[in-house]
């Protein structure tokens, strides 16, 4: 019809280790030429998320509109026979290569509850931390091989006196060892940031013992600055006990620095790990700001270390941002929202780091679709994001 204008998505190739497998199409568009007519909704042959076998399949879309003109365009799905190995539509069978708490109750010795994430170290293996277990339920440093038998070895297990309870992940420095915090222990109970070889014997050296005017409860993981020092934050404790941002050496005497340390109205209590953006600045999240729902903030790593509230979040734009953010392929940095948005279910948002901070919500969760977005995005080779 030359009433109706429409153009379909473009030709779709992907693979299975099976004989079919769903397809999700890409929306086509249509538009309406003529006047005083409206579209009706577009009907695609066969429908978004049909199984489709090995081989390639036309699928038709046709739009019509109220007047009873209609147009339609085609294209192709094609299914390619693959393994399961190296590709992205097969489901691997889920292989458990470790399971903690064979001690037995909540003093397991060889660890419990892994709530961070791990790292693999460039030796190949991968680290990462337990929030309890261990021989004294402080929690444990570990490293465990990705090959077969998938040997777990106790790097360390917390005392109380050098950390307790670590939250986060590890990251490993320029200089081949492990970094890390706790949120408890030290002589103030405080937290402590660590450093720990990933040679024998493991050789674990605190850093630094929080006090509560410096910080306390380091919920987050470090993250090495391009001066080699580490940055990271404090839920509590500071000038205000609303949290801290802080730097620190590598090396002796391990001077730690604070940067910040908040007031409710430019944030409070953060919880996630800084990110350093191509700027040199680092930014970060919390929660606090005027509405109480939490901020975007940056913030210099040299003197006077200013720090900008880049966004307020009102609720409506999302709350209670969680995670840390990531900066993308085109330069903007994008994060998620526990709540917030129209069903208070959170939202995937976008904000720049060049003034005025124009922050785009990408999307709204409305609970079908998933809610409470608490870690953060990260960007594929595709260029998109997933979490």
């Amino acid at each position: 019809s030359n009433c109706i204008s429409i153009a379909c998505p473009g030709n779709i190739v992907t693979n299975t280790c099976s004989n079919s497998i769903a397809v999700f199409y890409e929306v086509a568009e249509a538009s309406e030429i003529c006047t005083n007519n409206s579209l009706l909704p577009l009907v695609y042959n066969p429908p978004s998320g049909s199984l489709f076998p090995i081989g390639t399949t036309p699928v038709t879309v046709t739009a019509s509109d109220t007047a009873s003109n209609v147009a339609s365009c085609t294209f192709t799905v094609t299914v390619l026979p693959g393994s399961c190995v190296g590709t992205n539509n097969c489901t691997p069978a889920l292989t458990t290569i470790y399971a903690f708490n064979t001690g037995g109750g909540n003093n397991s010795s060889d660890g419990d509850y892994p709530v961070a994430g791990l790292v693999q170290g460039s030796d190949g293996n991968f680290y990462g931390t337990t929030e309890s277990g261990g021989i004294n339920n402080e929690g444990t440093v570990f490293r465990i091989s990705p090959t077969a038998p998938y040997t777990l070895t106790i790097l360390h297990s917390f005392v109380g006196s050098d950390g307790s309870g670590p939250q986060a992940g590890l990251v490993q420095g320029s200089d081949g060892n492990f970094y890390g915090t706790t949120v408890g222990g030290g002589p103030s109970s405080g937290g402590t940031v660590f450093r720990i070889s990933p040679a024998s014997p493991y050789a674990l050296t605190v850093l630094h013992y929080f006090s509560g005017s410096d910080g306390a409860a380091p919920y987050a993981g470090l993250v090495q600055g391009s001066d080699g020092n580490f940055y990271g934050t404090t839920l509590t404790g500071g000038a205000n006990n609303e949290g801290t941002v802080f730097r620190i050496s590598p090396t002796a005497p391990y001077t730690l620095t604070i940067l910040h340390s908040f007031d409710i109205s430019d944030g409070a209590n953060p919880d996630a790990p800084l990110v350093q953006g191509s700027d040199g600045n680092f930014y970060g999240t919390a929660g606090g700001g005027t509405y109480g729902d939490g901020t975007v903030f940056r913030i210099s790593p040299t003197s006077p270390y200013t720090l900008t509230t880049i966004h307020i979040f009102d609720g409506n734009d999302g709350s209670g941002p969680q995670a840390g953010l990531v900066q993308g392929s085109d330069g903007n940095f994008y994060g998620t929202t526990v709540g917030g948005g129209p069903s208070s279910g959170g939202t995937v948002f976008r904000i720049s780091p060049a003034s005025p901070y124009a922050l785009t919500v990408l999307h709204y969760f409305s609970g079908s679709d998933g809610a409470a977005p608490y870690a953060g995005l990260v960007q594929g080779s595709d260029g998109n994001f997933y979490g």
